[in-house]
């Protein structure tokens, strides 16, 4: 009997051995379809630092209050409710095998919030998998979602809309019908680490190409946690999804609307 436990606990041992062995050196997840030029790095202690309960008082409400927004035209600022900021995480089989990302989301119907692909894990069995917690932080509620399927999500764009398992009673940001013009005034609100939405206000550069893929150029780069955020013209219009800056960080990239639609007709 003692020889029977001692084998078994030696078997078990054994299995703890082999495991230490196929993940003990194993970096954390990198992020899904990374940018041409991906936004710096995010630390673990920012992002912990960042995964905060929103207050009771509507986060949108004290963004108001940045004097930045005072000039800014009456349809841009009526669609600072509808920018999400988004927390994906998987808890791995070992502590430092966990996934911690962030970003922002803009709102395309009552239930679906488009953002960067990147801030997601880089494998697609992981991206469908119901251990991916995704986390919609948008107004004053905390809302969770998914990705229903392969079409939810596009690497070639850097593009993916997250499924809410709640509808919501905000108006959606609505898509351009074309392009700003070269020098137009551009703007957007993304979630840089802390619980309120921030105000950038931009100039248009023109589009560039880079590896195959179209960019529109902004005058000033992003802040973290930026990566989904809306691009949107003077009418509060998307004109394309923040994604990346230059690699000097001088200029901030955006998906361009053409993609953007493309995916989007696409979704089941």
């Amino acid at each position: 009997m003692k020889l029977s436990r001692l084998a078994f606990y030696g078997f078990l041992g054994m299995i703890v051995l082999v495991l230490a062995a196929c993940f003990g050196d194993k970096e954390s997840s990198e992020p899904g379809q990374s940018p041409v030029y991906p936004l710096a790095q995010e630390t673990r202690k920012e992002i912990e630092e960042a995964e905060v309960v929103l207050p009771d008082r509507n986060p949108t409400e004290d963004a108001k209050d940045d004097t930045r927004l005072a000039n800014w035209p009456e349809e841009v600022r009526q669609r600072l409710e509808s920018v999400a900021r988004i927390t994906v995480e998987i808890e791995g089989l070992l502590k430092k095998d966990n996934y911690t990302r962030m970003g922002s989301g803009t709102l395309l119907r009552d239930d679906l919030v488009l953002t960067a692909l990147h801030i997601f894990p880089s494998f697609e069995d992981l991206i469908l998998s119901k251990n991916l917690v995704v986390q919609v932080f948008i107004g004053n509620r905390i809302i969770a979602g998914f990705i229903p399927d392969r079409s939810y999500f596009e690497p070639a764009s850097d593009l993916a809309v997250i499924k809410l398992k709640e509808r919501l009673n905000l108006v959606p940001i609505p898509l351009a019908k074309s392009e700003p013009a070269v020098g137009s005034t551009l703007y957007t609100f993304g979630y840089a680490f802390i619980s309120r939405p921030l105000a950038l206000e931009f100039r248009f550069k023109g589009a560039a190409w880079s590896r195959g893929k179209r960019y529109l150029v902004v005058s000033r780069s992003f802040e973290h946690g930026y990566s989904g955020s809306p691009l949107l013209n003077s009418r509060g219009e998307l004109v394309g999804l923040n994604e990346a800056v230059t690699q000097k960080g001088v200029f901030g990239l955006a998906i361009s609307l053409a993609y953007v639609k493309k995916f989007i007709e696409g979704i089941k």
